[in-house]
């Protein structure tokens, strides 16, 4: 009977009060949707502080001195890590590799109008390689002369080097708080590459350069600007 129903004090939802509720959360906003993400790839990510809708990965070969696509590419995160450090993140749209680079130092940083240039080992990322073997990546991130990614590039830039700087600080307090000399003077050492620095490996170029193989300028100067950022922006549209 209909009755039964409403036999109990506590009356049981009905069907559509159900299906009402079932839902997800519609208070969750996509910070903590890309948090939840971001955290299966790199469990350690406690806050996201920076997000670039579009970016590509390149790696500056030694061998043919030259830019290279990396096959990563998607959205770009700066995110804040539970030990105080932070990293970049690329979440990659074309596979299972993503780009997951932690900051170290602000001399491993540079950045121009077109693009941002990082320096670090092949452990910290691509998941393959050691810790000794150094690599420089460039990060080419779209933006639109008007719209609401305009001034992302810029933005990002800004964001990584202040955190590459404070990352840089941090160890530095680390080597001074040390007790030992030894520890110390391991410290200071921390962050400093085995190979050739990120300057040292683009310049090691200039003027080496061909038709098929363009030469790399020192970051910050016109030269530069003109043969990289065409270089970036004819591989960006080429995907």
């Amino acid at each position: 009977m209909a009755t039964t129903i409403y036999a109990s004090h506590h009356p049981q939802p009905s069907d559509n009060e159900l299906e009402y509720t079932a839902p997800a959360n519609p208070t969750i906003t996509n910070d903590v949707l890309n948090l939840s993400v971001l955290q299966r790839h790199l469990p350690s990510t406690v806050s996201i502080d920076f997000l670039a809708p579009y970016s590509v990965v390149y790696i500056f070969s030694t061998t043919t001195q030259a830019w290279e696509k990396s096959g990563i590419e998607g959205t770009l995160f700066v995110v804040k890590l539970r030990d105080e450090g932070h990293a970049v993140v690329v979440l990659n749209r074309r596979g299972l590799d993503n780009f997951i680079l932690h900051l170290k130092s602000a001399e491993e940083v540079d950045v121009t109008d077109e693009y941002i240039i990082l320096q670090g080992n092949s452990a910290d990322n691509l998941g393959h390689g050691n810790a000794d073997e150094q690599k420089v990546y460039g990060l080419w991130i779209f933006e639109e002369e008007q719209g609401s990614t305009k001034g992302v590039r810029e933005a990002c830039g800004r964001c990584i080097v202040e955190r590459a700087e404070r990352a840089g600080n941090e160890w530095g307090t680390r080597a001074v708080d040390g007790q030992s000399k030894g520890y110390a003077q391991q410290q200071s050492n921390v962050g400093a590459p085995n190979g050739p620095d990120l300057m040292a490996l683009l310049n090691l170029s200039r003027g080496q350069g061909s038709n098929n193989m363009p030469a790399v300028q020192q970051p910050g100067s016109n030269q530069d600007q003109g043969v990289l950022g065409n270089l970036f922006r004819s591989a960006g549209a080429n995907l």
